[in-house]
């Protein structure tokens, strides 16, 4: 057996493109789901190294804010301690917060940083399948 390198991000970024293309709900609710149930954990070392500047400008782009709204963590300052229990994750916060056109554009980097994992997956296979 072989071990492929990107094995984990090849698995994680294959369940987060069937999430964006297949759940309902608009682009910025399926990132959310993506982010959350699959692409929370990526290490940017576990990456080839033409993915890494789209994935973390893709990152940078879906962790922007840290409240729902402008305000909200003053909203709760008066109840002490109860502020980190109901922050809002950074995805969470950020998907209520952008556009859906800038939630396609984080779609599109995440597509991209697939791409570039899928053609070094079957050059990966190629060159394995060949050599035997």
């Amino acid at each position: 057996m072989y071990d492929y390198t990107y094995s984990y991000a090849y698995e994680k970024f294959n369940s987060a493109i069937h999430t964006l293309a297949v759940l309902d709900g608009d682009v910025r609710s399926r990132l959310m789901v993506a982010f959350e149930g699959s692409l929370l954990c990526i290490d940017v070392n576990k990456l080839p190294i033409d993915a890494i500047p789209k994935w973390v400008k893709a990152h940078k782009m879906a962790t922007k804010y840290n409240e729902r709204y402008k305000g909200e963590e003053a909203n709760f300052r008066e109840y002490k301690g109860t502020w980190e229990r109901l922050r809002p994750s950074p995805y969470e916060a950020t998907f209520r917060r952008i556009k859906n056109s800038t939630g396609r554009e984080i779609a599109e980097l995440i597509f991209s940083v697939w791409s570039i994992i899928q053609v070094d997956f079957f050059s990966f296979c190629e060159s394995k399948y060949i050599k035997e």
